[in-house]
């Protein structure tokens, strides 16, 4: 018998389901709706996924959504180095997800509410449109 899967294997399988999911309603539900649907959002919509498609991103934004951390707190608290959330914070601060606070030496990085709430309106309303009848 095998030992047990990790969690974050079971929620990346899970973001993943979603994200082919996502896949199959664009390609088969939204063709004739494409002309509807605004280039902008459809483009934010891949970024989201895109972003959000590691499980370790999606990990540093629940941490940061409680409070504000370092990189080195946030590499220990994943348990990878500070160079891999070094990283991570790179893409999550590039997609204006994660915002930037100099506190002397040390830069602690908090969750952007706005974007947060952006990207949860965008990704609700995409879905909404599936329940509507497609």
């Amino acid at each position: 018998m095998s030992p047990p899967e990790p969690e974050s294997y079971f929620l990346r399988k899970i973001f993943l389901d979603k994200a082919l999911d996502l896949n199959y309603y664009i390609s088969n539900y939204l063709i004739g709706d494409l002309a509807k649907m605004n280039s902008e959002d459809s483009g934010l919509i891949a970024r989201i996924c895109k972003t959000l498609s590691v499980d370790t991103r999606v990990s540093i934004v629940q941490m940061l959504r409680n409070q504000a951390l370092c990189v080195r707190a946030i590499a220990a608290r994943l348990g990878i180095s500070e160079s891999a959330a070094s990283q991570h914070l790179r893409i999550l601060r590039d997609a204006d997800l994660v915002v930037p606070d100099k506190r002397g030496y040390w830069v602690h990085y908090q969750v952007n509410p706005e974007t947060l709430n952006k990207w949860g309106e965008v990704i609700g309303g995409f879905f909404d449109g599936e329940k509507r009848g497609h």
